[in-house]
């Protein structure tokens, strides 16, 4: 995933079962996996597994943004070292399966029925409730009506701040949760001017 452009070629997301597994070997083989710190520093997790057979590792929140090594060792010792990243991964709607889709829908459910101060209690201080959202980006307006958020050059770098403090809310009430995205362009394209009523983002489900 990285075209060459980063130390990573592989990426794995943290709350979620990740599956690790060797293939095209001629012969079965015992496997080592040792997960580890880019320095070297800490093992993280050790698994044991064999060609051909996946074994699970499961990232929690606070690895986001980290790198990881992934040692591979065979019963005869040859190894090999691959860096994998652990990021979290935004997806458009229609690429959610249910179970992500409903874990989506309710952490925003709770994002605007649960206000910042009883949901920081609840979640911790990366809580942040719609009453704060709202506050912060239409409180402050200008004398032309507008708020100061989107009448300068401050419109992109803003809203970015605003969707990753929303990302962090939703990822404190569950931890799998990435701030997924409609892109509209599809069903502009799809659908032309009848896109509200056919695309199926509407859809009841």
């Amino acid at each position: 995933v990285s075209l060459g452009k980063y130390v990573w070629n592989w990426n794995m997301e943290p709350g979620r079962v990740n599956y690790l597994e060797i293939t095209g070997a001629e012969l079965p083989h015992d496997i080592k996996w040792d997960v580890t710190k880019t320095d070297g520093s800490e093992n993280i997790k050790t698994l044991v597994g064999r060609t051909g057979k996946k074994v699970e590792f499961k990232p929690v929140k606070s690895d986001a943004g980290r790198v990881f090594e992934i040692t591979v060792t065979l019963k005869d010792g040859y190894s090999q070292t691959f860096a994998v990243a652990c990021k979290y991964v935004r997806r458009e709607f229609r690429e959610l399966t249910d179970e992500d889709r409903d874990a989506y829908f309710s952490a925003m459910r709770t994002i605007y029925t649960v206000k910042t101060l009883e949901g920081r209690e609840t979640y911790g201080k990366d809580y942040t409730g719609s009453d704060v959202f709202i506050t912060m980006h239409l409180g402050a307006m200008t004398l032309e009506d507008c708020t100061p958020w989107h009448d300068s050059e401050v419109f992109v770098t803003a809203h970015s701040a605003f969707n990753l403090m929303m990302e962090k809310a939703l990822q404190s009430v569950h931890d799998t949760v990435a701030l997924h995205y409609w892109d509209y362009t599809i069903d502009d394209y799809q659908y032309d001017t009848q896109w509200a009523t056919k695309s199926p983002i509407f859809d009841n489900d």
